[in-house]
């Protein structure tokens, strides 16, 4: 009984080991690691999810209040699959808050609050979300199907919103009355 408790065991954490795809780039700062993820939502495709890159060097000290400038280099490959403190930022008064911000944003400060618990003024970071193959094939098929229904125009550009995400693709078409 106890053995195969533990082969079940060992069968589920390799399923869920499994689950998580990590990638890794290459920038002129060192390599990241970070990892593929599916989005909650039948139209959007997996991306790739950076978190927390150093976009400039933290603004603490003589550099508070200054230009950013650029993040030093790193060895090895930097872990980028968890979030990076924000800037501070306060939410008290909620009220007040209610007055000047869009419906939309403030009935939903609980949810932002929860982003909003590792603060710091070393927070210049950015969360990369790159489109997967997969997700570049679904543009693909989109922009096409957008191609072959507007014949009278091909060369527009496709602007589609699609649960909140826009979706930008440029048609290409053989040039024409170019010179040879």
């Amino acid at each position: 009984m106890l053995l195969q408790f533990f082969i079940l065991s060992s069968g589920v954490a390799g399923v869920a080991c499994q689950q998580v795809q990590y990638t890794t780039v290459t920038t002129n700062y060192g390599k990241l690691r970070g990892f593929r993820a599916a989005l909650p939502s039948e139209i959007l495709r997996p991306v790739e999810q950076y978190l927390g890159v150093p976009y400039a060097m933290p603004p603490t000290g003589e550099r508070r209040f200054q230009a950013p400038e650029p993040p030093n280099s790193w060895s090895g490959i930097k872990n980028s699959t968890q979030f990076a403190p924000v800037c501070p930022q306060v939410l008290e008064d909620r009220f007040l808050l209610s007055d000047m911000l869009p419906v939309w944003f403030t009935a939903n400060l609980d949810t932002v609050a929860t982003y909003l618990q590792d603060q710091s003024e070393d927070c210049l970071y950015l969360n990369i979300y790159v489109p997967t193959d997969e997700a570049c094939c679904t543009l693909h098929n989109i922009c096409e199907k957008h191609n072959e229904a507007d014949s009278e125009d091909p060369n527009l550009d496709l602007l589609m919103y699609c649960q909140r995400q826009m979706i930008h693709c440029v048609l290409q078409t053989p040039s024409q009355g170019g010179t040879d």
